[in-house]
């Protein structure tokens, strides 16, 4: 999806580099999560079970407000 593309990659310069090392860790596995689950989360219409990622997934929505 080309709106998680952008969202994903705009985090990821921006971002990325200060996050924990746990966290980069837990940025790369959402990289694995079907499409629809990602937009779910960064939506917030739905949270990942796993805190960690629901962290990292709350940063990306915090910058892309920012």
């Amino acid at each position: 999806m080309r709106e998680l593309d952008i969202l994903l990659l705009s985090f990821f310069d921006t971002g990325y580099d200060t996050l924990s090392k746990r966290e980069k860790s837990l940025f790369i596995s959402l990289l694995s999560y079907p499409d629809n689950d990602l937009l779910e989360w960064l939506m917030a219409r739905s949270e990942p079970k796993d805190s960690g990622l629901n962290h990292v997934i709350t940063q990306i929505r915090n910058s892309a407000v920012s």
